[in-house]
């Protein structure tokens, strides 16, 4: 188990068997449920990894197995839809790397960098993630917080 997995299961342990924390491939994991059994299904810095191709496909994974009035909530690298104004925040993002350098962690610097530039190469911008989403099905698509490439949808 992940420390992030043990990190959340922790800090919602309150909440009993109302909700289950699961790890695993998301395509799988949504695959398993049946329709309408989920409330919420919740996502952080996952989808963005997910080929293209197969974005479509599980979104209407995650729209088949929500419950009528269900909510999807995905916390993600979504680049901005203007390509300048991403190509900023990917340039500011890079910037603030160069903290590691100060400190002596160059080795952190150039890895964040080459992750950053390798998620670069499967961008979600935030026309295409709601255009999907419409399109599977969901409705009221919103983005109600951004900084620089991090977004909720």
């Amino acid at each position: 188990m992940t420390e992030m997995v043990k990190q959340t299961r922790s800090r919602l342990a309150d909440e009993g068997d109302r909700l289950d924390v699961l790890r695993g491939d998301v395509a799988e994991v949504a695959a398993a449920f049946d329709d309408c059994s989920v409330d919420v299904f919740a996502s952080a810095f996952t989808l963005h990894h997910i080929e293209k191709g197969r974005r479509e496909q599980l979104f209407g994974e995650i729209f088949r197995i929500l419950s009528p009035g269900g909510l999807f909530v995905n916390a993600d690298k979504i680049a901005r839809d203007d390509d300048e104004l991403h190509k900023r925040d990917l340039r500011e993002q890079l910037d603030a790397f160069q903290v590691f350098d100060s400190v002596r962690r160059e080795g952190l610097r150039q890895a964040w960098s080459a992750h950053y530039l390798e998620d670069d190469r499967t961008r979600l911008d935030e026309g295409a993630h709601k255009r999907l989403l419409t399109t599977s099905g969901f409705v009221a698509v919103s983005c109600p917080w951004r900084e620089r490439m991090e977004a909720i949808i």
